[in-house]
């Protein structure tokens, strides 16, 4: 037989009810708790994220007449028309193309490729992030 004092079962079950209490923020990593269950993924057109481009919009205007872009991993969503004009500069008529992939044109010899100096080092650093082994 288990015996147990009230003030000890009381602990234990207020220990319970606050650690089913805890609001996502206090969720973050921690070692004894795990991590932060992850956000329900949204595209950014959805209505609920207007707020969100809008304040994306302000930081693209805010960041002219340099190149600004919003990615989605290796992405392109959204640029500023600084973005236009440098990957306009460097890709002429392909530049247009919807959601260019930037992991794609850094690696491939017709598009980025040519205007990265010290490519080697940079391959290496990109297929580190991407987690693919570099192209040759």
């Amino acid at each position: 037989m288990c015996v147990a004092s009230s003030n000890q079962r009381k602990r234990q079950g207020s220990q319970r009810r606050r650690k089913r209490q805890r609001s996502p923020s206090e969720l973050g990593a921690n070692p004894k708790r795990g991590f932060a269950p992850l956000p329900r993924a949204a595209r950014l057109d959805a209505p609920e994220l207007g707020p969100v481009r809008a304040a994306l919009a302000a930081i693209l205007r805010q960041q002219e007449p340099f190149p600004a872009v919003v990615m989605n991993r290796w992405e392109i969503v959204h640029m500023n028309q600084g973005g236009q004009r440098f990957f306009g500069m460097l890709l002429g008529d392909r530049a247009g193309r919807p959601a260019p992939n930037v992991m794609r044109l850094m690696f491939d010899p017709t598009e980025l490729r040519p205007h990265v100096t010290h490519w080697e080092a940079r391959a290496r650093c990109c297929s580190a992030c991407s987690g693919r082994p570099p192209a040759a």
